[in-house]
C-alpha cells in the first residue's frame, strides 16, 4: 500500500489532481447517471407532458423528490482532477441514522417540504 509520502509526491507530480472529500453515491444512482439515461428521461417526459396537454400549464406540473441524508456515514478522501465540482464515492447505505427530506414543487415555483426522521421501528 502506498504511504503518505508517495501520495504527496504523486500529487506534486500531477498538478491537475488534488485530494478532495468525496460525496456518497449509491451504485444504483451511479449506473443511472449517464448522458444516454438523462436524454431518454427527457424524451419520455416531453412525450408524457404532450400526451396529457400539460406543456403550457406549468401550474399543474409538480415534481416531488426525496433525499435521504446519512447522519453517520461520511465517505473518505479521494484523488480527483483539480476543479472537479462533484467528487463521488460509493458508500454503504445500511449504516447510520437517516433523515429523509421530501420536497414538492410545481413549475411556477410553489413548493412544500417535509423532513421525516427515520426510526428503527419504522424500517
Amino acid at each position: 500500500m502506498a504511504g503518505n509520502e508517495w501520495v504527496k509526491s504523486f500529487i506534486e507530480r500531477n498538478p491537475e489532481l488534488s485530494i478532495r472529500q468525496a460525496e456518497g453515491l449509491s451504485v444504483a444512482r451511479a449506473k443511472g447517471l449517464s448522458r444516454k439515461e438523462v436524454n431518454n428521461f427527457h424524451e419520455l417526459l416531453t412525450k408524457v407532458l404532450a400526451d396529457n396537454d400539460l406543456l403550457d400549464k406549468p401550474e399543474r406540473i409538480y415534481n416531488m423528490d426525496e433525499s435521504g441524508v446519512q447522519l453517520n456515514n461520511k465517505p473518505g478522501k479521494v484523488v480527483a482532477k483539480k476543479g472537479a465540482k462533484v467528487v463521488n464515492s460509493v458508500t454503504s447505505v445500511e449504516k447510520g441514522e437517516t433523515m429523509t427530506i421530501v420536497a414538492c414543487c410545481n413549475a411556477i415555483g410553489n413548493f412544500k417540504h417535509f423532513i421525516l426522521p427515520t426510526h428503527e421501528d419504522n424500517k
